[in-house]
């Protein structure tokens, strides 16, 4: 779990460096302000955790699912991205799966162009290697796997479509 939160703070340390201190176009933050994990919206987090459950009833390892701290989430987020309505993570055969869920589409869809522009900003500025970002996205939800294969996998499992975005 320890290379997970890792991961996750070199991503938030990327994204909060790509932005500087102006918004540069990114969608606000929401109201929302929950004061810790248990606070994420209810339907959202049950959202995160059935599709975890669908992934084991697929063959696809989700274990140690836990919910993100929700003041670490938005502090990192603010001004930046949107924030989900729920994020979680698990382990799959050693690689980390990220939930977020979104009461809707349109935020889904928000948050990963968002995402999308604050990483390439951000690899672009520093020259960092970058072979994309693979995700598998549904209706009001993303879950971002570490590999591409993994993706493919959980979208075939959930009947949702894989993507892989580049920064070219």
């Amino acid at each position: 779990m320890q290379r997970v939160l890792v991961l996750a703070m070199v991503a938030v340390a990327a994204v909060a460096g790509c932005s500087g201190d102006d918004n540069d176009g990114a969608a606000p933050s929401t109201t929302f302000a929950p004061s810790d994990a248990s606070d994420w919206d209810p339907a959202a987090l049950a959202t995160a955790e059935g599709l975890a459950d669908q992934l084991r009833a697929g063959d696809i390892a989700c274990d140690t699912y836990e919910a993100f701290n929700f003041p670490l989430i938005a502090d990192d987020y603010e001004g930046r991205l949107p924030v989900p309505d729920a994020m979680s993570e698990c382990i799959s055969n050693g690689e980390n799966l990220t939930f977020e869920i979104f009461l809707d589409d349109d935020g889904a869809a928000s948050f990963t162009e968002a995402k999308i522009t604050s990483i390439c900003k951000g690899v672009t500025q520093r020259s960092i290697p970058f072979e994309g970002l693979s995700y598998v996205r549904g209706d009001g939800w993303i879950i971002t796997p570490d590999t591409e294969a993994t993706a493919d996998a959980i979208a075939e499992v959930l009947d949702a479509e894989a993507h892989l975005e580049t920064c070219d």
